[in-house]
């Protein structure tokens, strides 16, 4: 294997690592978590106040490390659930973020 061929292969597998060791959700616009019954969210949810979301998100009784990702989809965001996260419950999220 030649040197330049040896450096996109260890670079492909350098991004995959990034990758996986941040979730793949770099593209988020906003990421809420559940962790030991505390929610926090990194970035911004559009339309709704970051105290709105935090009580909504904690009256859920989500299990813990439950994450939320808000993903641009074209003009619109896309919300992606991680984790033990009932049908229903990522329904009312929806619900409430697309509000």
């Amino acid at each position: 294997m030649g040197p330049i061929v040896a450096a996109v292969v260890l670079g492909a597998i350098g991004w995959g690592l990034y990758k996986a060791a941040t979730g793949g959700l770099s593209d988020a616009v906003f990421v809420i978590k559940v962790r030991s019954g505390t929610v926090t969210i990194k970035g911004s949810v559009g339309g709704k106040a970051h105290n709105d979301v935090i009580e909504f998100v904690g009256s859920m009784a989500l299990p813990d490390g439950a994450k939320i990702s808000g993903v641009p989809d074209g003009d619109r965001v896309r919300l992606r659930f991680a984790g033990d996260i009932a049908d229903n419950l990522q329904q009312r999220m929806r619900n409430y973020f697309m509000n």
